[in-house]
């Protein structure tokens, strides 16, 4: 919870990005609904990027503290250091990860040290998801429990062919903006949706209301090129929509996904 908002850096590291903006006591205490309700303009967002940036610095020095404290007791264990999701300062017109699945939320780190027998070194670009460590873990340590078909261990030969994401339900998020604005009209984005990328690194993401998304991600991974209306990729949209549509059937995400809030 260190990166996580609201952003307080410890005084160790407190004004390495942000030095001039603590002129301002206003930065950092805030609540990202607030940017629905009346938008943030770019230096106070690229000051909340610095104050996030500033807590991910202190989290590193706390794991390298763990790790050279560990140095000779982990040579046989397996160390693993992810994340549930990124953060958005602006990007698409978000912020926080409240209403959206795009990939400054979904392409976090994951850095694992193998146990030493495993001889495993190096960077490996294989498409994961994070439940796929559960099957992972149990490999590592030979464990004689059940592993479901949609976690996929990192040590098998079979890769994935797709990662899935979805986000369920927002109504929680639309009530607290209702509490703070009476008024407040939820926007269109504001909706369940689904995104699927495939193993060639194109993405898909379709919304509860039918509209869709779709990225080649080789050479756009942050999404700045919407591709759905390219005549060139007619044939591509057609079978990456007909895929999700099947995995949304698949997954249940047609019958869990909640309606948005008027």
């Amino acid at each position: 919870m260190q990166t996580h908002d609201k952003y307080h850096p410890p005084e160790s590291v407190k004004g390495k990005f942000s030095k001039k903006l603590y002129k301002n006591r206003e930065i950092g205490y805030y609540t990202s609904y607030d940017y629905y309700l009346q938008k943030w303009d770019n230096q106070y967002l690229n000051g909340l990027c610095s104050l996030y940036d500033e807590e991910i610095v202190f989290l590193d020095s706390v794991i390298k503290r763990i790790l050279d404290g560990s140095k000779q007791k982990i040579n046989n264990a397996i160390l693993i250091i992810s994340s549930d999701h990124g953060e958005l300062f602006g990007e698409h017109g978000q912020v926080n990860h409240f209403f959206t699945i795009y990939n400054e939320l979904l392409h976090v780190p994951l850095l694992i040290k193998w146990p030493d027998d495993f001889k495993i070194k190096g960077e490996i670009a294989n498409l994961v998801q994070l439940h796929d460590l559960f099957s992972t873990i149990l490999d590592i340590t030979n464990s004689p429990f059940p592993k479901p078909k949609s976690s996929k261990s990192f040590l098998s030969t079979e890769k994935r062919k797709f990662a899935i994401s979805q986000l369920l339900d927002i109504n929680y998020k639309i009530e607290a903006l209702k509490n703070r604005n009476p008024n407040f009209t939820p926007k269109e984005f504001m909706q369940p949706m689904m995104s699927v990328i495939t193993d060639d690194f194109w993405k898909i993401t379709k919304r509860l209301d039918g509209h869709i998304e779709i990225y080649n991600l080789n050479n756009d991974l942050y999404e700045t090129t919407d591709l759905t209306e390219d005549r060139r990729y007619t044939k591509r949209v057609n079978e990456l929509t007909s895929l999700i549509d099947l995995l949304g059937k698949i997954t249940g995400f047609d019958k869990a996904a909640v309606k948005p809030l008027g």
